[in-house]
């Protein structure tokens, strides 16, 4: 159960951040990015999550890392 919690963890954090993955690596790591995600268990409640844009970028590339060491992958970094 532990597996399938940081799978889902990982996947429901990955959507908010691979659409704009390409403009949280460009320009000021330090600006903040504020976005809207859907809360787990409501169809209609939200919740706003401001961090810096490199905040984000270790979001996406961790959640990456843990879905590809599940699937067996073994994704790594340049």
């Amino acid at each position: 159960m532990t597996l399938l919690a940081a799978v889902t963890a990982a996947t429901t954090a990955t959507p908010a951040v691979s659409k704009k993955g390409d403009q949280v690596m460009t320009g000021d790591p330090n600006r903040v990015i504020c976005r809207s995600e859907e809360m787990i268990g409501s169809r209609l409640r939200r919740q706003k999550r401001c961090m810096t844009a490199q905040e984000w970028a270790d979001i996406y590339f961790d959640s990456r890392r843990t879905v590809e060491r599940v699937q067996g992958g073994g994704w790594k970094s340049n």
